[in-house]
């Protein structure tokens, strides 16, 4: 079993109540490494860790080393023969009590031990039952969340790293914003344990006063990184450093407006600054800093950061106080919490000032998590709490188990003197004593070593991760033939190899660089020559050893990467043979086709040869029996006497006649046979085609209605992701327009989005005078601009040749801009039409003698032509605007003829002249009803709704106005039909007429969004319609408008292309009350054409309701927020509003109609 999830089931055991509770340890976040993923802190107990190792060296355990394909090593372990005789010991004298191993059944799970599975989306760790019955959910376990603790920290900086007194640290400060952000002034002993980490049992060891902490890590630079990354800080502007985003933006235009995530704001003050040789700066996170959340610690997180060009980077902080801790008696366990936020929050600081190239390193070198890189870290302390000897720290329990949280695997300590004490782990080292920061040269020296080579660990596992990847390449190109596609994945291996190795290589360089470029070791420069400690402390570290050793391991990845080089440069190789290999097998196919092509031509051509020979021969028989016929030689000459005397003594009796006869006939009809099939196919073989790119919007309807009436020769259709392309291919019939044979056609349409991709043009040169490009025009312009299948909204065009125009080619013309500004105007009235058989019936009914209705028709009739009863208003003069069309010769035209009709009745005869004035009669009595009828009715009509428009438009009515957008496409709209609702809000349905209580109407559904709507409410009721409950609002007015008309133009007129052809916008203002309805029937079906779903729906209305607020969809319908309780009216008069000062409204009506319309405004 692996030890992690050993390490999970032990803090389970820590953190859980009751019977589950069954260990005691202290745990602390402690970076580690999940098998197969990246570097993680976790709450790990070290003292349980401990206890292992204990039964480790006991032999009650044994335990496995293995390593991973990326060279991530892990233990597996395992109960000893002499462990199980140990247990069962122990169960069998009682020492295992029944409750505790309760405790253990229930935590690890019994009879099924539980299983510990990492889920790398949620980057958890989960506890389930492995069983295949088991119905018991997975617990997620909370080692992964880190417990933040409250802290206040100020910047450190060393002095050795200082090349001026631009930064001078003051502590005390930092320990009055510590005291004033934790509030422990007048706090009491309780509340100020309350700010403590949550874990009650926390077993504190060693306190700490006066820490100070140096994390150091090494990224590859050089002086020219180092020169850009000053640029970065702008170092040489005149005003340096500012706030900084840990984020990288990628997009390749331009904004004038940027968002930036505030929680990631960085505010950096640059301290001192070499272009070349290093910076220092000041880096506060503000992020901790602004944080609103009650439940969140407060964290004031100050860094001071030093860069230099040998690619070391390090980070100092005071810590000048934890939770409850201000200064002294900083526990191990507090500090163990602050240093994984801190160890992350340094690698967010500085991930947006390093270019791209050190970024793609670091990406390679860790794996694809450069912000888990691993940092070691030096504490400094001016007391430790307990004082002991260095070798009591190291007492294999309790003390040097809290010393592991921190400074990782502890292996030596030594006393510096009686003071002093320094600890060395394998993630840090820890000193403490009198002016520990007195040794800051000795200390950061050895911190920059110790980085590095914690770099080199890394680079090491990349080369061999690397190594192993080409071996997967070269086990692909071994087994290329398996799959077409392996050569793909080879090329891009090799690529990707070549890159990796190409950094690999450069951070090798660098590496070997920044080691050799360490300053002299000496033990006068580094160390104070009177002071015993520090003496002491340089001969401890060894730092010139450490030097050697890193040289020596940096020179030594320099052969590993060139094995890895050559390992590439056999697989490119052998990449070349695979594609020669692939080239001399596609010759070979090509010359086996092209004989077999050879083969095929040669015996077309003894075919056509044997077919030639066969026509000559049969029309040979065929010209004798037309000679045979013509001379009745078929027949008996006995009964033929005109062929006896005529034709036996001339053609037959005479020798050779009657053959040469038989010859030349022969001859005439095979070489006319001959003739016409050579003619035949030199007419048809000459064929001119023209491929013509479209990409044109149009309107599907009137291209299926044209497509119809042509007889298609063929179909294709090809389904391509979202794309549904259709060719047809056909040929237009007969017509002089063509000027010989037909051309044909084949057209590509995408029937989902409404676009014709591209047309195929074929002609025959030899058989019609149009070339192919003149056919394409002809069809266009005759078809898809006549008829109206372009769909010009969404694009402008050539009218002539079809092709697509420049929208900045174009001027804007006075409609368009017309339409962009009332595109949002209020619609309130629609088209009003006339009903034709209403109007005859109301025609009938009308009385036809009655003089002041004459009076009135005829002086309407005069107003319309003159506009006299028009008062205050500008009138239309309808003679100039009829002269202005161009009209005034065809009223003269037609006074002509009606002058010689007149004078034509004269000559008829007495009952055509009765006819001619009855019929006169009839239509002078007809006049006026039919004025009142189909003239001044319609005009009312229109005047009233017009003021009623107006009216509405000028004032406040208490209705609610809703804008939202909705798809008709039902795809889009099932899917947007996943949005869930507020339980607080109705469903709704919109109706033109209110429906009143009790009333039953039926609906008839087949849109999207009412489809949507009713399957919401279907899947609310159980998964029933039938008895579901539903809103229903009176919408004022309805108007909807496809989307492309308003996205198809631009902020700045430019017409847009990428719109969406189903988008709608749709514009409802309701009223204010809602009235519930119940489903009572449903019937379901297909609509008749497009066989889509459709739904019949009987509803029943019910109380009505206040509405407060109308909401969208993004389905497409309405959701209604309502008050508790049914109110008791019908409806809720709401008071108008103060007028609006003017109002726009335009009527849209016929000439004859324009002054009628403005008399009867003048009126009212």
């Amino acid at each position: 079993m692996r030890t992690l999830p050993i390490l999970v089931f032990m803090y389970e055991g820590i953190v859980s109540s009751g019977e589950r509770r069954c260990f005691e340890y202290d745990y602390a976040p402690v970076m580690e490494r999940v098998y197969g993923s990246t570097p993680r802190y976790m709450n790990i107990s070290e003292d349980g860790r401990n206890d292992l190792d204990n039964l480790l060296e006991r032999g009650l355990l044994t335990a496995l080393k293995v390593t991973s394909e990326t060279y991530d090593h892990s233990t597996l372990l395992k109960i000893s023969e002499k462990g199980a005789d140990f247990l069962q010991r122990c169960v069998a004298s009682g020492a295992l009590s029944p409750l505790d191993r309760r405790g253990i059944e229930l935590l690890c799970g019994y009879p099924n031990l539980l299983d510990v599975r990492f889920d790398q989306e949620t980057k958890s760790f989960y506890l389930h039952d492995p069983s295949p019955h088991s119905k018991t959910p997975a617990l997620r376990s909370t080692i992964t969340d880190v417990e933040d603790v409250p802290y206040v920290s100020s910047p450190y900086i060393p002095r050795s790293y200082l090349s001026n007194e631009a930064f001078a640290p003051n502590p005390e400060k930092g320990y009055r914003k510590a005291r004033r952000v934790l509030k422990l002034e007048g706090m009491s002993l309780a509340e100020q344990q309350e700010r403590a980490i949550r874990d009650a049992r926390l077993d504190e060891q060693i306190l700490l006063n006066d820490v100070r902490l140096l994390f150091t890590e090494y990224v590859p630079m050089g002086s020219n990184e180092m020169v850009a990354f000053c640029s970065a800080l702008g170092t040489s502007e005149r005003l340096s450093g500012g706030l900084f985003c840990g984020e990288t933006r990628s997009r390749a235009h331009f904004d004038m407006v940027v968002g930036v995530d505030a929680a990631k704001l960085t505010k950096i003050k640059v301290l001192d600054a070499d272009d070349v040789r290093y910076a220092n700066v000041e880096a506060d996170l503000l992020a901790t800093a602004m944080s609103t959340d009650k439940d969140k610690a407060h964290q004031i997180e100050n860094f001071g950061i030093n860069f230099r060009e040998n690619g070391i980077v390090t980070y100092g902080l005071v810590v000048n106080g934890i939770a409850n801790r201000i200064r002294d008696n900083i526990s191990v366990d507090l500090l163990a919490r602050v240093l994984s936020d801190a160890h992350e929050d340094t690698s967010l600081v500085v991930e947006n000032l390093f270019s791209n190239r050190q970024r793609a390193m670091l990406n390679t070198i860790f794996k694809g998590a450069p912000s888990t890189r691993d940092k070691f870290v030096c504490i400094m302390a001016e007391r430790a709490n307990p004082k002991l000897k260095a070798a009591a720290y190291m007492d294999g329990e309790a003390l040097e188990n809290e010393l592991k949280q921190v400074i990782g695997a502890t292996y030596f300590a030594h006393d510096l003197n009686e003071q002093e004490v320094v600890i060395f782990g394998t993630r840090g080292v820890l000193i403490f004593g009198p002016r520990t920061e007195r040794h800051h040269k000795l200390l950061s020296l050895y911190s920059d070593l110790q980085a590095r080579s914690v770099f080199i660990k890394s680079v090491y596992a990349s080369c061999f991760a690397a190594s192993d990847e080409l071996k997967k390449t070269r086990k692909l190109i071994d087994n290329y033939l398996d799959d077409p596609m392996n050569v793909i994945r080879i090329r891009s291996r090799i690529s990707n190899h070549m890159n990796k190795l190409t950094l690999l290589d450069a951070v090798q360089k660098f590496l070997v660089e920044s080691v050799e470029a360490v300053e002299e070791i000496s033990r006068e420069r580094l160390s104070d020559l009177s002071d015993d400690a520090s003496q002491t402390l340089f001969d401890v570290l060894t730092l010139s050893d450490s030097q050697r050793r890193l040289l020596r391991r940096a020179v030594d990845l320099e052969k590993i990467i060139a094995a890895c080089w050559n390992d590439l440069e056999s697989l490119q190789e052998m990449t070349h043979v695979i594609g020669s290999r692939r080239k001399l097998r596609v010759n070979e196919a090509i010359e086996g086709t092209t004989r077999n092509l050879e083969d095929a031509f040669r015996a077309q051509a003894r075919n056509s040869t044997t077919l030639e020979l066969t026509q000559v021969i049969l029309s040979g028989t065929l010209a004798f029996d037309i000679l045979d016929r013509f001379s009745g030689q078929y027949l008996s000459y006995v009964d033929i006497r005109w062929a006896v005397e005529s034709i036996q003594p001339y053609a037959v009796n005479v020798p050779m006649i009657w053959f040469a006869l038989n010859m030349c006939a022969w001859t005439v009809v095979g070489g006319s046979i001959l003739w016409l099939m050579r003619h035949l196919a030199f007419k048809h073989c000459s064929v001119e085609t023209s491929k013509i790119t479209l990409n044109k919007p149009i309107h599907l309807s009137r291209w299926r209605r044209f497509i119809a009436s042509r007889d298609v020769e063929s179909t294709t259709s090809t389904q391509s992701g979202k794309q549904r392309v259709v060719k047809y291919g056909w040929t237009e019939p007969r017509d002089k327009k063509w000027r010989g044979l037909s051309p044909k056609f084949e057209v590509a349409v995408d029937e989902r989005y409404g676009f014709i991709l591209h047309a195929f043009v074929v002609v025959n040169k030899r058989l019609c005078e149009t070339s192919a490009n003149d056919a394409w025009r002809r069809l266009w312009f005759d078809v898809f601009l006549a008829r109206e299948i372009f769909d010009a909204r969404r694009e402008k065009f050539d009218v002539i040749t079809g092709d697509r125009m420049s929208p900045a080619a174009d001027e804007e013309n006075d409609d368009d801009i017309v339409h962009r500004r009332h595109v949002d105007a209020r619609v309130t009235l629609g088209d009003d039409g006339v009903d034709v058989r209403d109007a005859a019936r109301r025609l009938a009914g009308r009385a036809t003698c009655d003089l002041e209705r004459w009076r009135r028709a005829v002086r309407y009739c005069v107003n319309a032509v003159d506009g006299r009863d028009v008062v205050g208003g500008t009138r239309v003069d309808v003679v100039e605007a009829l002269r202005a069309f161009g009209v005034d010769g065809f009223a003269a035209a037609a006074a002509i003829a009606l002058g010689l009709a007149a004078r034509g009745s004269f000559d008829a005869s007495a009952s055509e002249r009765a006819v001619a004035w009855a019929m006169t009669m009839v239509c002078v009595l007809m006049f006026c009803p039919l004025v009142e009828t189909v003239w001044m009715e319609r005009d009312e009509v229109m005047v009233r709704r017009a003021t009623a428009a107006a009216t509405a438009a000028a004032t406040e009515d208490g209705a609610m106005e809703t804008r939202f957008e909705f798809s008709a496409d039902a795809v889009v709209t099932a899917t947007r039909a996943r949005v869930g609702v507020d339980p607080g809000r109705v469903r709704c349905f919109t109706l033109g007429r209110a429906l009143d209580a009790g009333e039953e109407r039926r609906l008839n559904l087949f849109e999207p969004r009412w489809l949507a709507l009713m399957d919401g409410i279907a899947e609310a009721n159980g998964g029933s319609l039938v008895g579901a409950e539903l809103g229903c609002l009176h919408a004022r007015y309805r108007h909807y408008v496809p989307s492309d008309v308003i996205d198809a133009v631009g902020e700045e007129g430019e017409a847009r292309r990428d719109v969406d052809l189903n988008r709608r916008t749709a514009v409802v203002r309701v009223d204010r009350t809602m009235r519930r309805a119940r489903v009572v029937r449903v019937r379901e079906g297909a609509r008749p054409v497009t066989k889509a779903r459709k739904l019949e729906v009987w509803i029943e209305g019910g109380e009505l309701y206040d509405v407060r607020d109308v909401t969208a969809h993004p389905a497409g319908y309405l959701l209604a927020e309502t008050g508790e309780d049914p109110i008791s009216g019908e409806t809720i008069d709401a008071d108008d509003g103060p007028p609006v000062e003017h109002v726009d409204c335009v009527i849209v009506t016929g000439l004859a109609h324009a002054n009628g319309v403005l008399a009867r405004l003048s009126e009212t």
